[in-house]
């Protein structure tokens, strides 16, 4: 799905330890530029969370932001690891169906080292996996926001195209009724001279027919430019710097059929087109 790259996403998640912000947001840019600001007790998690993030995203300046508050009284208080209290009552019954004189009971287990976790001594590990779980969650909504913007830019970038193909309708219909008209005049100026035509007036009225046909082959080139839009906006992943590529060369095209003077209804509805094209590369580079 198309992406836009400007978004910005807040999450806030409460838990026995406290409580931590995590704000996520991205502003254009050619390439994938992130920063990772993160609460200086767990700095060691930056690793771990650029990974996430640029294997999800390709472009963007983008900034993360965690702040974590600690309760105060966080450093003596004891966790109880139920998933490796788990482990440990599996393994226990495996050992009873094989020895009837295994003995257990709850305070063994509870004894065990790992089953009661001292916040401090485990460097918060338990903290570690509910952070890192609140980023999974806070990257899906990053990218979520920036899929919703992304359809409204392609529908905007639609709207655009729409204008364009009836400015393109309407130039190919005048050039069509200009060229037809130059080739009558051509025809019966050389009749009505009766053989008696100078030469450097025959190649007057052909290079007029030469620069009109020139500018047929540049309107052509444009339609194809646009078809190539709409197969773009239905691809699939970035397509962000493949349609800014495209509308440099449709934007170019046009420059040159402006240099080839035909009628003032031309040239104004050049620069009509010339509006349109710089309105969709300005949508186009908020796109991923």
């Amino acid at each position: 799905m198309i992406r836009s790259m400007t978004a910005f996403t807040r999450r806030e998640i409460k838990c026995n330890w406290g409580r931590a912000v995590l704000e996520l947001r991205s502003l254009n840019q050619r390439y994938l530029h992130l920063s990772i600001f993160l609460s200086e007790q767990f700095r060691d998690l930056e690793k771990n969370i650029r990974e996430r993030i640029c294997c999800r995203l390709t472009r963007g300046k983008v900034e993360f932001n965690l702040r974590c508050y600690l309760n105060p009284t966080i450093k003596n208080t004891v966790f109880f690891n139920k998933k490796f209290a788990q482990q440990i009552i599996k393994s226990i019954a495996l050992l009873k169906r094989h020895s009837s004189k295994t003995k257990t009971d709850i305070m063994s287990i509870l004894c065990y080292p790992g089953v009661m976790l001292h916040a401090e001594e485990q460097g918060f590990e338990f903290i570690r996996a509910d952070l890192l779980s609140a980023v999974d969650v806070t990257i899906e909504d990053f990218i979520r926001t920036r899929e919703d913007e992304g359809s409204v830019l392609c529908e905007l970038i639609k709207q655009r195209l729409t204008s364009i193909k009836a400015v393109l309708l309407k130039i190919y219909e005048k050039i069509m009724e200009i060229l037809d008209w130059e080739r009558n005049r051509f025809i019966n100026k050389i009749l009505s001279l009766n053989m008696q035509l100078k030469s450097d007036s025959l190649e007057k009225e052909i290079v007029k027919m030469a620069y009109t046909t020139d500018f047929l082959e540049e309107m052509n080139r444009l339609n194809y430019y646009l078809k190539l839009t709409y197969f773009i906006l239905n691809q699939k992943g970035a397509i962000g710097r493949y349609l800014d590529f495209v509308f440099q060369e449709f934007s170019r095209t046009v420059n040159s059929l402006a240099l080839i003077f035909i009628s003032p209804i031309i040239a104004k509805r050049l620069i009509e087109l010339k509006i349109l094209i710089e309105q969709i590369r300005e949508q186009a580079k908020n796109l991923e």
